[in-house]
């Protein structure tokens, strides 16, 4: 009985899982090409700018 739960268990939690990281992951990729797209700054500008402040 238990094995059964378990395993109906992991075949719903883990989907929902893999879906939310997905999620997560796209909407920083998106806000991050966002705040690209409308500053004009790239990540190589970031790195550059933290490089020249410490």
């Amino acid at each position: 009985m238990l094995l059964g739960v378990t395993s109906v268990t992991e075949l719903v939690v883990e989907p929902v899982v893999v879906v939310v990281v997905g999620m997560m992951t796209w909407m920083v990729e998106m806000m991050t090409w966002t705040v690209e797209f409308w500053t004009g700054v790239d990540e190589d500008d970031f790195d550059l700018y933290w490089d020249s402040a410490s």
